[in-house]
């Protein structure tokens, strides 16, 4: 019995200890990565619901002038009663209404904690009484910091 040795020794605990930090270190690193796409998969359906419920408004709301998106002073006061929608209008993360209306032409600064609307006259001004011609959604993705854009269906 003399010389047999019972347990680990210091060098394989520290081995194991390693290679259970290094799994541990890619298990959270693909979790994050996965929680990303998670939270960019549900703002690109977000926009995209909010697109659908602005061609719904174009088809029902119109006017001496025409048919119209709503004019961005509407989209800033009264979002929720255009939209319809309350989860649409939240980014991930968020508590409250993250669109916000633009009066800046050009591609926005966008955050991934927001959705931005943008909506033009026929002079491809923006549009701050009807008939509203066309509206471009941008969001951000976090998993490659990229802006996406959706355009509405009608590009008059």
């Amino acid at each position: 019995m003399h010389g047999q040795s019972r347990g680990f020794s210091l060098i394989e605990v520290m081995t194991i200890v390693t290679v259970i930090g290094i799994l541990a270190a890619i298990v959270v690193v693909s979790a994050t990565g996965i929680a990303r796409i998670s939270r960019d998969n549900q703002r690109q359906l977000n926009v995209n619901a909010i697109a659908e419920r602005l061609e719904l408004y174009y088809k029902l709301h119109t006017s001496t002038a025409g048919r119209s998106y709503p004019v961005k002073q509407d989209m800033q006061t009264k979002a929720q009663e255009v939209i319809n929608d309350n989860e649409a209008l939240i980014a991930p993360g968020k508590t409250g209404n993250s669109l916000v209306a633009t009066d800046t032409t050009g591609e926005p600064m966008v955050s991934v904690s927001e959705y931005v609307y943008q909506v033009f006259d026929a002079d491809d001004n923006i549009c701050t009484s009807v008939p509203c011609v066309r509206f471009v959604l941008y969001y951000r993705t976090e998993s490659d910091n990229t802006v996406h854009r959706v355009e509405s269906l009608h590009q008059q």
